[in-house]
């Protein structure tokens, strides 16, 4: 049996600190479940630039995850500095 490869690129608007926010919300907490769960990776960087700014609010909503199959691979996953004509910021994603 073959291991199933996924990579889900997702706005979730779940706050927690695995993710780059300094406190963990009741949405970040069923987001991680969920990942536990399903044996998923998170691919993103603590370090990452925020993927939202607006005015004074900044967070890193958009989640990028893998399955246990691909976590190995060459995945990169950066918020760019480059801005959009959104309140999210441009994401750059790469596989080899």
């Amino acid at each position: 049996m073959s291991m199933l490869s996924i990579i889900i690129g997702a706005d979730l608007n779940g706050h927690n600190t695995l993710w780059g926010y300094i406190s963990n919300d009741n949405r970040g907490k069923d987001i991680l479940d969920f990942i536990l769960a399903n044996n998923l990776n998170i691919i993103n960087k603590p370090d990452a630039l925020p993927s939202f700014q607006r005015n004074n609010s900044v967070g890193w909503p958009d989640l990028p995850l893998c399955s246990q199959s691909l976590i190995d691979s060459s995945i990169n996953w950066e918020v760019l500095e480059e801005i959009s004509l959104s309140d999210h910021r441009y994401i750059e994603t790469t596989i080899a």
